[in-house]
């Protein structure tokens, strides 16, 4: 299941997708995480595919969140390491 995410990603429609920031992107997948689980409900005979699906976008989702979490500390301090070597912040 993750490898048709990964390649629903890499498909046109994923254009879109481009321009969102990470935290969109993580919502748009637990959006569709939580679609999985509906019709998983509605349709009992499919009902284990569709919660692997609704898992491997929650999976996703989190993992997209917590990179989000780990590189916005990193991407903050970018600018006053720059400023530290031009003598501009002390």
């Amino acid at each position: 299941m993750v490898k048709a995410i990964c390649n629903y990603l890499a498909s046109p429609k994923a254009e879109a997708w481009e321009t969102l920031t990470q935290a969109q992107i993580a919502a748009r997948c637990r959006a569709r995480a939580e679609i999985a689980i509906a019709l998983a409900e509605d349709a009992p005979a499919a009902s284990v595919p569709l919660l692997e699906t609704a898992e491997a976008w929650m999976q996703l989702a989190d993992d997209i969140a917590w990179a989000a979490e780990k590189t916005a500390p990193a991407r903050l301090r970018a600018p006053v390491t720059a400023a530290r070597q031009l003598g501009k912040v002390t």
